[in-house]
């Protein structure tokens, strides 16, 4: 489960572009009743976790997430969140309960990145794509005009994608996502160990991008999406071993201010 982290200034768009996201599956608002694919992170992880439980390509949004709380051990939500699986706990006849699962993209807005909150381990910077200070939307009509679509055809592009993989093939969307892993490997900003893992992470993107061209009939800019996403996931990434250090000692450093 990829991690879309969506962090910058609240007049830059990124509510109603990640909103706009989790429309092309569903609600993006409780109306009527109806659950929705957007909350806020004014939740529990655990109840977190149960919010995604059973859900299997429908993106979902957890909006503001300073309100998580000091306290929360973002790092073990991201792993589990991106691997896509709860905690195995005990139930009360001492027995495992089967854990929640889940497989789809999630993306967290906020006004600071998730990375920001702990140090920046490879395991983390793998399971994560931040898009930081982007300007999403140009005016407050244009942002207007993107909240009305994404309320009026809320739902209907995920029914005719799905209708229309259901039609191809499984060897065929493999084929096409592998091809792309490896023509993407090269050109991934981050160390040469860490190249082909994000590879496998934007590969998705890029082949969603291409089959949802024919599914939808309509043309996607694919060239400018993945230099966008590179050029975010270039400009997310520390350059060197030092610079992380540093910032692990500043985050040290400011958890426990009052030792020093």
């Amino acid at each position: 489960t990829p991690v879309y982290d969506i962090n910058g200034g609240t007049t830059s768009g990124k509510t109603t572009s990640a909103q706009l996201a989790v429309s092309m599956g569903g609600t993006r608002k409780k109306t009527n009743g109806k659950q929705s694919l957007a909350g806020t992170c004014s939740t529990t992880v655990n109840a977190l976790y149960g919010v995604l439980n059973g859900n299997y390509g429908y993106p979902m949004l957890f909006d503001e997430k300073g309100r998580l709380g000091a306290k929360t051990d973002i790092a073990s939500m991201v792993y589990a969140v991106s691997d896509g699986t709860d905690k195995a706990r005990m139930n009360s006849s001492c027995k495992v309960s089967p854990p929640k699962t889940w497989a789809t993209a999630v993306l967290y807005t906020g006004e600071s990145a998730l990375l920001s909150s702990f140090g920046k381990a490879d395991g983390l910077l793998m399971r994560i794509i931040s898009f930081s200070n982007v300007k999403w939307t140009e005016s407050a009509k244009q942002a207007h005009d993107v909240e009305a679509f994404s309320i009026k055809y809320a739902g209907l592009p995920i029914e005719k994608f799905a209708t229309y993989l259901h039609s191809l093939k499984s060897d065929y969307v493999i084929k096409k996502y592998k091809s792309l892993v490896r023509s993407l490997t090269p050109n991934i900003p981050l160390p040469d160990s860490l190249k082909e893992r994000m590879a496998k992470t934007v590969a998705v993107i890029m082949t969603t991008a291409e089959l949802a061209e024919a599914a939808l009939n309509i043309q996607f800019h694919k060239k400018e999406i993945r230099g966008f996403v590179l050029d975010n996931i270039g400009s997310n990434t520390p350059e060197c071993e030092a610079e992380t250090a540093f910032e692990d000692i500043v985050n040290k450093f400011s958890q426990n201010a009052g030792r020093f």
